[in-house]
């Protein structure tokens, strides 16, 4: 098992999404956190398994959500760089790699 490591803005990203979706539907910010979680899960087993968009960061795009997890990884980590909306603010988060 990897050490997963998230950027900052990435875990406020995580976090306000998370509260959004609760406002929207009461429990349905506990889904979109185990969609991630469940994400992480796949992208820690196999992390060189998911799309790559630029240089080493992978794309993982989530399944019931219309966000994706975009990480790079070495042999011991995984740093999430992003929680990112999948139509919104294109690559805004290309400043953190």
């Amino acid at each position: 098992m990897n050490l997963i490591i998230f950027h900052p803005e990435a875990e406020n990203e995580l976090n306000s999404t998370i509260d959004f979706y609760n406002q929207k539907v009461s429990g349905l910010g506990l889904e979109f956190l185990e969609e991630i979680e469940r994400g992480i899960k796949l992208i820690d087993k196999n992390p060189d398994r998911w799309r790559i968009l630029k240089n080493h960061l992978h794309q993982y795009v989530m399944r019931r959500f219309p966000y994706s997890i975009l990480y790079i990884f070495d042999p011991n980590r995984i740093y999430i760089v992003a929680i990112a909306h999948q139509n919104r603010k294109p690559f805004y988060w290309k400043e953190r790699l």
